[in-house]
């Protein structure tokens, strides 16, 4: 999984500059993947978007630049109209790392009712050795909010906040080469091609490889970094890259390539410029048996996960260059540890000149409905003041009917808290929880016409007790009635 360290739960205050962003698709046979993309007849039917002469003209150019190979390694940009490379600096110190290992890499079927990741997640199966891997989001409606948290399981881990998320481009993690010369039997090779919306100290975007040795042993080979399980990470040198804000999602393409004997590169296009790193092959031979690719958007690093709204529903392409026109399959066992809180529908291949494949992941929920008595709570703290808590807790103040939701989870409480100093919030909770059900779990709650979200909350999970809580209230008073509605997954 890639590797990040948990630097800020909170949410980021900096303002990312909207762009003013063309759409640039897949590099393959001159072939234009632009939104409204359907598919037609068993093969993938491109529709381009109505454009200005100029809009076109810089559509061509980001063909043209995504088919120029860098001159080289290291680091590289373009911008419209420029068709030659530039360099741009590199740099090796300030990404944010926290090393986790694959947790799937044995995994061999999944329930998609599951969230996406963690080894639930389709992926391209390529008849051959993949040259190049273009991910895209071809549709993405509803999508208004993000965030990504930590999971226990993983310890937390991430880069955690409001906006931050990565989309990563991951080959097959169960072949070795030789690059596992000198470790144990049992060494496979991984290679992650990714893109961090706050990857860096600086809290600056960046795209980079990084690279693995899965289980090579309790001693690692020069340059890399030990992880659990006896194995072995390094990265590449990165670029920075702009931070994408998630209403823009849509607008973002990731290409990894890989050539035996020569370099491979990750790249993004971004607006009016591509970005891109080259680095040699030889790290991990990783093109002599890359022929699976998982793509999509997660967490940022550490395991954590993509909480996006409810709503939200993202049509994920993964096209691949294989030298042939054979359509690939869809696999089912993805290879990150991170995943996103959207479930994946019917996956479908295309073959031909981009061959493909294509699946819808949603935000899929169902609600349940109750009926608060509210009920009222003083607290009084000497030194600090009088603090009122109103709606219902469990054996406290207040009640619920029925005091259990259809699955069985029990509502320990949902009520407002106005602090000393004027400070409100809000807090839900569940009980009788037999493991972690995750901040994107809850969709969201509503009282009084007032609805909280899960993913801009405040999460918490301990012993079977999962708690959503919000800087605002809902506005109950301590008496009266409140219907409330709790839309989950």
């Amino acid at each position: 999984m890639k590797n990040s360290m948990n630097v800020d739960r909170s949410e980021n205050d900096v303002r990312v500059e909207q762009l003013n962003i063309i759409v640039l698709r897949p590099r393959f046979n001159n072939a234009l993947m632009i939104i409204g993309l359907t598919v037609m007849s068993g093969q993938l039917a491109y529709s381009q978007q109505t454009t200005s002469p100029d809009q076109a003209t810089q559509i061509q150019w980001g063909q043209t630049m995504a088919n120029v190979a860098t001159p080289g390694t290291g680091c590289f940009q373009a911008t419209y109209p420029n068709t030659v490379w530039e360099s741009t600096p590199c740099s090796t110190d300030g990404l944010l790392n926290s090393p986790v290992p694959p947790p799937s890499s044995d995994a061999t079927s999944h329930d998609f009712a599951e969230t996406v990741g963690n080894g639930s997640d389709y992926v391209l199966v390529a008849p051959g050795l993949i040259s190049t891997t273009a991910g895209t989001f071809p549709a993405v409606t509803g999508v208004t909010y993000e965030s990504s948290v930590g999971r226990p399981a993983f310890g937390d881990e991430g880069i955690l906040g409001s906006g931050r998320y990565d989309l990563q481009i991951n080959t097959n993690n169960l072949s070795k080469t030789s690059a596992c010369s000198g470790g144990s039997t049992g060494c496979t090779v991984w290679q992650q091609f990714l893109y961090s919306t706050y990857g860096t100290t600086s809290g600056a975007g960046a795209a980079y490889i990084e690279y693995w040795l899965i289980g090579y042993g309790a001693t690692c080979p020069s340059g890399y970094t030990s992880a659990p399980i006896k194995s072995c990470y390094k990265n590449s040198a990165f670029v920075s890259v702009p931070n994408v804000a998630i209403a823009n999602l849509g607008t973002l393409e990731l290409i990894g390539t890989a050539a035996a004997g020569s370099n491979d590169s990750v790249s993004v296009i971004s607006g009016t410029t591509v970005y891109s790193v080259s680095a040699p092959d030889s790290v991990l031979d990783i093109a002599t048996v890359w022929d699976q690719s998982e793509f999509n958007i997660f967490g940022d690093g550490g395991g954590s996960e993509a909480v996006l709204n409810s709503g939200s529903a993202i049509t994920v392409n993964v096209a691949a260059q294989y030298g042939s026109t054979t359509a690939p399959t869809c696999g089912g066992d993805g290879t990150t540890g991170e995943t996103n809180n959207l479930t994946a529908g019917t996956c479908t291949p295309n073959g031909g000149t981009t061959p493909a494949v294509q699946f819808t992941e949603t935000w899929v929920g169902t609600s349940d409905s109750s009926t608060v008595t509210e009920g009222k709570y003083l607290h009084y703290q000497e030194g600090s003041g009088l603090t009122t808590f109103t709606g219902f807790f469990n054996g406290s103040y207040g009640s619920i009917s029925p005091t259990t939701m259809a699955d069985g989870y029990t509502y320990q409480g949902i009520y407002d808290v106005d602090a000393p100093g004027g400070v409100e919030s809000s807090v839900f909770i569940l009980t009788g929880l037999s493991e972690d059900p995750g901040q994107g779990w809850l969709g969201s709650v509503t009282a009084l016409g007032v609805t909280k979200t899960g993913a801009t909350s405040t999460y918490e999970y301990l012993s079977g007790q999962a708690t959503w809580s919000w800087s605002n209230d809902f506005g109950f008073t301590g008496g009266g009635t409140a219907a409330v509605k709790v839309t989950h997954q």
